[in-house]
């Protein structure tokens, strides 16, 4: 159980580095021509693999969620993180 509830939280944290990547770069970004920003998003190619760890991560939270049934708080908690 420990073992999955760790894995769900890396893989949980390493899906969410495009978002945070996204969100920081924007503000460089946003003012730029539109030529300009669509160079500047070919950064970005290849990173598209990481919807893999995505798929991962889903996963490993609805093991958790299933394996959480009827704990309380626990399986309410770990139900939001799988729909969140």
């Amino acid at each position: 159980m420990k073992v999955l509830q760790f894995l769900a939280m890396m893989l949980t944290a390493v899906a969410l580095v495009p978002v945070g990547a996204h969100l920081f770069a924007l503000p460089k970004k946003i003012h730029l021509a539109a030529s300009d920003y669509f160079v500047t998003q070919s950064i970005y190619r290849g990173w598209a693999l990481l919807g893999i760890v995505l798929i991962a991560a889903i996963l490993a939270n609805a093991k958790l969620t299933v394996l959480l049934r009827g704990q309380g708080a626990s399986f309410f908690y770990t139900l939001i993180n799988l729909f969140a």
